[in-house]
């Protein structure tokens, strides 16, 4: 009894909704009506697996439900990713794919999905985010990680940081958003390009999100803003010229930025090696965060 509780507790997705919807093409539904009722169990068995690990849990740290996803390059360090997760001590935890998503959804954006480069420019990062937080309960946390990064101890001091200020975390860098920002999302997004452009880009590999009602108002406007391909893609700027320095968009992670700049929230030290917790001296002391080194980031792929 045990054995199957954590199974259903950790890794809890139905094998024949799965199949159904891996069988389809990700390019031309053939019979979307099928493929969202798939979904939409899915879903519904997404939460009563996490009900019942809520019922069973006895710990007074926060909840925290794992998310990561992989486009079929990553499988080994995908599960990796998702044992450490269950490891450490989330409440739930989900090794996503192209399969898992609404097929409605993926039909109405696949201008953007079909891209090879982030499997879609990573759209689908905010819309697995947005699916999360809408499972959880009010105040639990979502923690996204990028497929090639493994937490390396329990998740909850982060945690903890989320259930105070905004509940939404993410990262401070030292790459600026002139080198790393497309003039028509500064535009589009109403920022003033000259106030932004010598700021630095938050980093998107991983986030942490408290469920409140003004978080899931961020993410379902992170995920309306990339799935503008104006915005999200490579495609050159129509609003005027990049910057000299400018060398590549960063997708998902310069929409974060910039609205997380347009709402005023604060970044946190990276949690990663990046994070600079074995040099005193590093510049990302400057910022807030005592958690250490919760993650190990890298682009490893197998």
């Amino acid at each position: 009894m045990i054995k199957e509780l954590r199974q259903q507790r950790f890794d809890p997705r139905p094998a024949a909704a799965n199949a159904s919807i891996a069988a389809a093409s990700w390019v031309d539904y053939q019979n979307t009506t099928v493929m969202e009722s798939a979904w939409l169990q899915k879903q519904a068995v997404l939460r009563e697996a996490a009900a019942r690990a809520r019922s069973t849990r006895r710990s007074a740290w926060p909840v925290v439900h794992h998310v990561t996803y992989a486009n079929g390059c990553c499988a080994t360090i995908l599960q990796k990713n998702h044992d450490a997760a269950v490891q450490h001590g989330a409440l739930t935890s989900l090794a996503l794919g192209p399969a898992d998503l609404n097929p409605t959804w993926y039909l109405e954006n696949d201008a953007v999905l079909r891209s090879k480069r982030g499997a879609g420019y990573w759209l689908w990062k905010p819309r697995v985010i947005l699916e999360a937080l809408e499972r959880a309960e009010w105040d639990e946390v979502v923690l996204y990680m990028d497929s090639g990064s493994l937490l390396q101890k329990p998740p909850h001091g982060l945690a903890r940081w989320a259930m105070n200020g905004s509940g939404f975390m993410h990262w401070c860098s030292p790459h600026l958003e002139r080198v790393w920002c497309k003039r028509d999302a500064f535009v589009l997004l109403g920022l003033p390009f000259p106030d932004t452009e010598n700021q630095a880009q938050r980093t998107a590999a991983f986030v942490l999100v408290r469920k409140t009602q003004a978080n899931l108002k961020f993410v379902h406007e992170w995920l309306r803003l990339a799935q503008d391909i104006r915005v999200v893609s490579d495609m050159p700027s129509t609003t005027g010229p990049e910057d000299r320095a400018f060398r590549s968009h960063r997708h998902d992670q310069a929409i974060l930025s910039l609205l997380a700049k347009r709402r005023g929230l604060p970044c946190y030290r990276d949690p990663s090696q990046w994070g600079g917790w074995s040099t005193p001296s590093s510049d990302q002391a400057l910022y807030p965060g005592d958690y250490g080194q919760v993650i190990v980031h890298t682009r490893q792929k197998a």
